[in-house]
């Protein structure tokens, strides 16, 4: 209590210095959240079965399953660290989700891996699902953009990676002005 004491006068100042902050910035991803596991009928119908994640818009303040999934915020993944392990026992699926912001429409190159599905502003952002681990593009909208992902237990571990890169310029195309610095800060 006497700390709060202490913080919250100057918290409308620190508010103001963090609005400007991102604001400033062209490029930033925010931290990932996951909810799950959750589970259906066959492993197959799992994969498939829609659970209310995948739906827009993305809130993170949400629950499913009556109430007894929510949203869980995880600091510690950090882009581009190597592979994350999921709590998601085979048959279930866990969905990840996050919030980038792009000042302009681009496209990222994500290498993203895990068994599932990628939605991009509740739009599939694949047209067909996930297996394994592969490069994909995904067509970010100037503003902030929803990334929702659907990985399914297959086996005893599940995991997942999502690195994002600018796509490389074809071959003979004229060079593209950096806009970001690739390693978006999470804030």
């Amino acid at each position: 209590a006497k700390r709060r004491a202490e913080l919250e006068p100057e918290f409308p100042n620190w508010m103001a210095r963090a609005e400007a902050d991102v604001a400033a910035r062209d490029f930033w991803a925010g931290g990932w959240y996951a909810v799950g596991p959750f589970t259906g009928g066959s492993r197959d119908e799992t994969r498939e079965e829609e659970f209310g994640p995948e739906q827009a818009p993305l809130d993170f303040a949400a629950t499913f399953d009556n109430g007894q999934r929510h949203w869980r915020s995880h600091p510690e993944w950090n882009d581009p660290a190597p592979v994350y392990t999921l709590d998601c026992p085979k048959g279930s699926v866990v969905y990840l989700g996050r919030e980038i912001y792009s000042r302009e429409p681009r496209t990222l190159q994500v290498t993203a891996r895990g068994g599932g599905m990628i939605w991009c502003n509740g739009k599939p952002a694949l047209k067909q699902a996930l297996n394994g681990e592969r490069r994909v593009s995904i067509e970010l909208a100037a503003g902030i953009n929803a990334i929702v992902m659907k990985v399914s237990g297959r086996t005893d571990e599940v995991q997942f990676r999502f690195r994002m890169e600018e796509p490389k310029p074809e071959e003979g195309a004229a060079p593209v002005a950096a806009r970001m610095p690739l390693r978006p800060q999470v804030i």
